[in-house]
């Protein structure tokens, strides 16, 4: 890998990203990881080019962090019941168009 301020590691099958050979974490304090190849290089990537700042939306970490913090902790009911609400044309109000 190259000499780069954000890198990542495979450990057990799991991409780890590190910040100056420290562990990265989100802001809720979580590894962050991924067991995608392709999304650990990307996500190297968008952090040498945009940084770690979860609020910037032309960043994929804006997402990636999101998703560590708070559906990945979240039991699969909860997820599969939310999942199902964002789906639902009557019980999903965010595309509708307001008059």
């Amino acid at each position: 890998m190259q000499n780069s301020m954000y890198i990542f590691k495979k450990d057990d099958g799991i991409n780890k990203f590190y910040k100056n050979d420290q562990p990265l974490l989100t802001p809720m304090g979580r590894p962050v990881t991924t067991a995608f190849d392709a999304l650990a290089k990307r996500l190297k990537e968008h952090l040498n080019k945009y940084g770690e700042d979860p609020g910037d939306p032309v960043s994929i970490v804006a997402f990636h962090y999101a998703m560590i913090d708070f559906f990945a902790v979240m039991p699969r009911e909860e997820l599969e019941d939310n999942i199902r609400i964002g789906l639902s044309r009557e019980e999903d109000w965010t595309f509708s168009a307001y008059p």
